[in-house]
Order: C-alpha cells, then sequence, then structure tokens
C-alpha cells in the first residue's frame, strides 16, 4: 500500500480517537458547570466559607486598590 495512504490513514485514526475521548469530556463539564454555577466564584473556588468561620465566604474579593498604592509602583500586600 501506498506510503501516504498509510499516513493520512494513521493521522486520521489517531485524530478519530482524540475527539471520541475528548469531546464527552467537555459535555460534561459544561453540564457540571451549569448546576452549580451559583455556588462557585469566578475562578471555580467554593463561595460558602466552611461550618467553623476559619474560612469566610467570598464575597467578590479585593475591588478597590488598597490605600497605598500609588499608579506604577508595585502592588503592595493588601492583606498586611
Amino acid at each position: 500500500m501506498n506510503k501516504t495512504i498509510t499516513y493520512n490513514r494513521a493521522v486520521a485514526t489517531k485524530i478519530t480517537l482524540i475527539l471520541v475521548c475528548i469531546l464527552p469530556l467537555v459535555g460534561f463539564a459544561q453540564s457540571a458547570n451549569s448546576e452549580s454555577e451559583s455556588e462557585l466564584t469566578v475562578m471555580g473556588a467554593e463561595l460558602a466559607g466552611n461550618e467553623e468561620q476559619t474560612i469566610p465566604a467570598w464575597t467578590g474579593g479585593i475591588t478597590t486598590p488598597p490605600a497605598a498604592y500609588k499608579v506604577g509602583d508595585v502592588h503592595p500586600d493588601p492583606f498586611g
């Protein structure tokens, strides 16, 4: 058999196998994301804190720059 035909068939088989393996995962990720969208932050972390309140609920993160920040300077530690 011609080497080009054999090569093309091998490439087509590999692409098909990759798509068969990956496409179901994409569908699962989208359905899981839509179900729990209101329970997660924009980065995928849980919104709620823990029961002991040692980890607070997420309320949106840092929305304003720290008082010591000046445009063009190194970002100061907002927690220190």
